[in-house]
């Protein structure tokens, strides 16, 4: 029905998409915003026609040693005028590197509009890693009363990268509630979640093994190194 094109003439990626109030809202990357070397991350309001009424970007700035990159993988909606994105702030050092997640809360104007605080009060959720260290958050998952819940990678867990779960509740304060790691003893990778009727939250990813193999691998050239995951949380 129609194909537009945004954001300049570098590099620039779209990764999740939501609609509030007849309203398109869609979340990336974009290299050509100048306030980082590498890209910022990006959200993009539209009509139901596809034409940019409005765009914003993140960044936490250029450090002189290294160079960063943030990039918001997910967007859901939270109330009838808010929504969530959630991602990664990448620490490219000079001697090693670490990935960072990030969650951000906007007005419908791309105004942020809340502290989701773990320890500090900043207007942001970001999960310092230690150089050489790995968080990204894929999805967020509204659950009940203001609760959701982040699914993505992080370091850690039964080995390697696993998949991530972590819920946030607005009570006193934004705050870790609790958090899980799920997979095997290889990688693993968690990219998307729904909620289920029964309050089950449902992750879905890949693995590269699985707990109680010997080999933990694939061993089937035509399969490749790589399975589907699905885990679910109550």
């Amino acid at each position: 029905m129609w194909k537009k094109d945004y954001g300049g003439t570098e590099d620039k990626v779209f990764n999740s998409v939501c609609i509030i109030n007849n309203r398109i809202y869609a979340t990336g990357s974009n290299s050509t915003h100048p306030t980082d070397t590498v890209a910022d991350g990006w959200v993009v309001k539209l009509d139901m026609n596809g034409t940019q009424l409005q765009e914003t970007f993140l960044s936490y700035g250029h450090h002189p040693h290294h160079l960063q990159k943030e990039t918001l993988n997910g967007i859901t909606p939270y109330s009838s005028n808010s929504f969530i994105v959630c991602g990664a702030n990448f620490h490219d050092f000079i001697d090693s590197n670490s990935t960072t997640g990030l969650i951000e809360r906007y007005d419908t104007s791309l105004i942020i509009i809340d502290s989701l605080t773990v320890k500090t009060l900043q207007q942001s959720v970001r999960y310092d890693t230690t150089s050489g260290y790995f968080v990204s958050f894929n999805k967020v998952v509204n659950i009940s009363y203001g609760n959701v819940c982040l699914i993505g990678s992080a370091e850690g867990g039964n080995g390697g990268t696993n998949m991530f779960f972590e819920l946030l509740t607005p009570i006193l304060g934004w705050y870790v509630f609790d958090l899980r790691h799920s997979g095997g003893h290889l990688n693993d990778f968690g990219y998307s979640g729904i909620l289920s009727s029964q309050g089950r939250v449902i992750g879905v990813g890949s693995t590269q093994g699985f707990s109680g193999m010997p080999s933990n691998y694939c061993t089937n050239n035509n399969l490749g190194l790589e399975d589907f995951f699905f885990s679910e949380i109550q």
